[in-house]
């Protein structure tokens, strides 16, 4: 319940930040107009997706909530030092791919692995109405299950 309020009310600053900056800077047309920038671009699309799909629920909303992760990515865009790190991170993404595929292919192969020495080797390792005494004791000691889950 405090994640569907907190979603509104993130939705709300950030739609009184947008019509603050529309007041300040007009909306679409001028220099300094505020749909001029593609940060504000961004906000303002984040903002009327979020107006939109909050009634609705569902993956939408997460969606959302997920884009507006990339609003902090404008503090790195401020500075060079901030701009060279992401220049670096999206020259490395590509590169990530071929790792995440080799590490894949590992899980694939020790999941087949797995499956073909320890399929069915479980079985009958968990007995409700037997007793753990049955499975060690010599035959004739227990007079009756003792019911033990473990």
């Amino acid at each position: 319940m405090w994640i569907l309020a907190s979603s509104y009310a993130v939705t709300a600053v950030f739609g009184l930040e947008a019509a603050a900056k529309i007041v300040a800077l007009g909306f679409a047309f001028g220099p300094g107009a505020y749909l001029s920038t593609n940060w504000h671009r961004f906000d303002f699309t984040l903002v009327v997706l979020s107006v939109i799909f909050a009634p609705m629920g569902g993956t939408q909303v997460i969606t959302v909530r997920l884009l507006r992760a990339f609003h902090s990515f404008r503090v790195f865009a401020r500075y060079r030092n901030g701009r060279l790190v992401m220049k670096t991170v999206a020259r490395a993404l590509p590169l990530l791919g071929d790792v995440v595929l080799f590490l894949l292919w590992f899980l694939i192969v020790f999941a087949v692995s797995g499956v073909t020495l320890f399929g069915g080797k479980m079985t009958g390792r968990y007995c409700r109405y037997c007793s753990y005494l049955d499975y060690w004791a010599p035959s004739g000691l227990t007079k009756g299950p003792i019911n033990l889950i473990y």
